[in-house]
């Protein structure tokens, strides 16, 4: 994968908090499907790493926690030479794998899903962690 295709196509940090919710979201689904297709052009399973990120960016993006799902599709971006210490994200218990056929259905469903909760500032998160926990486990 050449992350630098996907890279540059990040706005700086202080467009991004200017930025609407609606703009924002889609910021975050251009940027995360682009990730998604660099990583298709290689023809190969994303690592754990980036399995680990794009999971969690597909999660935050349905939950409505946008600043959140840029910064781990970011961070799905970094070169094995710049991964040691950035991230504190741990695969959940018995979780083996996100392959990509999973988080390319995954992150279509949050496109088309209504933001979640932390976007309308509802504080139920038991629900919404149960809502994406099945979504991932299927």
């Amino acid at each position: 994968m050449n992350p630098y295709r996907v890279r540059f196509k990040f706005p700086p940090a202080e467009e991004v908090h200017r930025l609407s919710v609606p703009d924002l979201r889609s910021l975050v689904e251009t940027l995360l499907g682009a990730t998604l297709e660099e990583l298709g052009r290689d023809g190969r399973e994303p690592d754990q790493w980036e399995q680990l990120h794009l999971s969690a960016a597909v999660g935050f993006l349905h939950a409505g926690l946008l600043r959140a799902a840029l910064a781990v599709t970011w961070q799905s971006l970094l070169l094995q030479s710049e991964r040691a210490g950035v991230s504190t994200l741990q695969l959940p218990a018995g979780t083996t794998d996100f392959p990509m056929a999973k988080l390319r259905q995954v992150f279509e469903y949050a496109r088309h899903a209504e933001l979640g909760p932390f976007a309308n500032d509802a504080l139920d998160r038991r629900a919404w962690l149960g809502r994406i926990s099945k979504l991932l486990s299927r």
